[in-house]
């Protein structure tokens, strides 16, 4: 399963939508938590457009690259400890997402 599927299938399971079911903008708009922890996930990319999010837990990951994260600017919490990401990336993402507590 790729990174962008399993983030697809929280999604589905976060809103209560059928696994079957084809993912729209409209449904990633109404996504405000996402749980992602431990599923082995690197690229976060697919997470850039879900702007709405206000918590986002992936712990337990083996993300490198938050660069993509820092699009959401509607984060409040953001969990991404034991992950393999730099203290600068973190550094870097702190200051694009003044509002979000971070813990890494």
């Amino acid at each position: 399963m790729t990174d962008r599927e399993k983030i697809e299938r929280a999604i589905k399971l976060e809103l209560g939508l059928p696994e079957h079911h084809v993912l729209t903008d409209e449904d990633g708009q109404r996504v405000t938590t996402l749980y992602l922890w431990g599923k082995n996930i690197v690229d976060v990319g697919p997470l850039a457009s879900l702007t709405a999010l206000m918590t986002l837990d992936l712990r337990g990951n083996e993300i490198v690259d938050v660069g993509p994260l820092a699009s959401l600017t509607a984060l409040t919490t953001l969990y991404l400890w034991d992950n393999e990401i730099t203290h600068s990336a973190i550094d870097d993402l702190r200051a694009a997402l003044p509002g979000c507590r971070i813990y890494a």
